[in-house]
């Protein structure tokens, strides 16, 4: 099981951003249902 780190936003496009050419995938399962976004 992966430990939770919670991130900022900023902090999270700042790390994207070095991966410009490439499609992420996030998704989670929480409380609130599951969510993905591309």
């Amino acid at each position: 099981m992966l430990k939770k780190n919670d991130i900022g936003p900023q902090a999270y496009r700042d790390a994207m951003s070095h991966f410009a050419g490439h499609v992420h995938v996030v998704t989670t399962d929480g409380p609130a249902g599951r969510r993905g976004a591309t």
